[in-house]
């Protein structure tokens, strides 16, 4: 999904409803017009830029891709500077203001393409019999991790909008203007950007580990 979108179908209950309200007779739904995607926001474009550390080892370099989430553009852009040191790398953001709050990068190490981390995701129906085998198993794979942190082959950033409100706090907040598309007898998929664009800078050395 190239940017946030609140869906039609979140809307067909809510629109029966509130078009009674709003003056339109069930009769008049026959006439109805889905329109497409409509943007909402106003569009105030910010820009952050992050700096964050290109992992390096003393043997190799890593190659090194990157996610952004809810990324209106979709593409990402690599450029190459002498100013950027060897061992960092510039994340420059655009986003749309209104609709975002933050933006935030997390970095993922990779050994042969399987993820090196110590997380353990549980859910509601475990026993503590089978958390107590998870635990051995670990602890008998202690030393295989740890080499295996010690020598990753590639690396991940993710690229996040901390967005401002939720869907439905969209929904209420524009619920003036979707009353008033409702009145004209008109349908949209209702957009809000968030990422708009990002641009990738590290030093020309490095520009053959981006994996973009």
């Amino acid at each position: 999904m190239s940017f946030r979108k609140i869906l039609v179908g979140i809307f067909m209950a809510g629109i029966i409803c509130c078009g009674i309200g709003a003056g339109v007779t069930f009769q008049e739904y026959s006439s109805f017009k889905y329109m497409g995607e409509k943007r909402i926001g106003s569009n105030k474009i910010a820009e952050k830029t992050l700096t964050e550390n290109l992992y390096t080892d003393k043997t190799k370099k890593l190659n090194t891709s990157f996610i952004a989430y809810n990324n209106e553009n979709e593409n990402i852009e690599l450029k190459t500077s002498k100013s950027v040191p060897k061992d960092k790398i510039q994340i420059k953001v655009r986003y749309d203001a209104d609709n975002v709050k933050d933006i935030h990068i997390d970095k993922n190490l990779y050994n042969d393409d399987e993820y090196i981390g110590d997380d353990i995701y549980i859910d509601d129906d475990y026993d503590e019999n089978s958390m107590d085998n998870v635990a051995l198993e670990n602890m008998t794979q202690t030393d295989e991790s740890e080499s295996e942190q010690k020598n990753p082959t590639s690396q991940e950033f993710f690229i996040s909008a901390v967005g401002r409100m939720s869907d439905i706090e969209y929904v209420l907040s524009y619920k003036d203007e979707i009353l008033k598309n409702i009145k004209e007898r008109k349908i949209y998929n209702y957009v809000y950007p968030q990422i708009i664009s990002v641009e990738i800078t590290v030093n020309p050395e490095n520009k053959n580990l981006m994996k973009i």
